[in-house]
């Protein structure tokens, strides 16, 4: 079950191997994820968390083959911006 990234302190418990999930790709942010549309879902895995910063690096999870620095399948963004875009998914596992 995904949970969408809504708030702040959502931002503060993730942790590097952490999965998120972009959806959708195109389109206004939505308020349920779809995942009967993988063409519009995007799978990455933080690889960094950089307090200093304020930011986390991501690369796409689902890339078989090694990419440089600066490929579309890394990504750095503001940790606000993850909320912000309103397009971020986490893996939820209600208690």
């Amino acid at each position: 079950m995904q949970k969408k990234l809504t708030q702040g302190l959502q931002i503060e418990f993730l942790k590097e191997g952490d999965i998120l999930y972009q959806f959708p790709l195109g389109g206004p942010p939505e308020d349920h994820f779809d995942s009967s549309r993988p063409e519009d879902i995007k799978v990455y895995r933080i690889t960094s968390i950089s307090i200093r910063h304020d930011s986390i690096k991501l690369i796409i999870e689902d890339s078989l083959i090694f990419s440089w620095p600066g490929d579309t399948e890394r990504l750095t963004v503001n940790k606000t911006q993850l909320v912000n875009e309103g397009l971020w998914w986490i893996n939820y596992k209600p208690i």
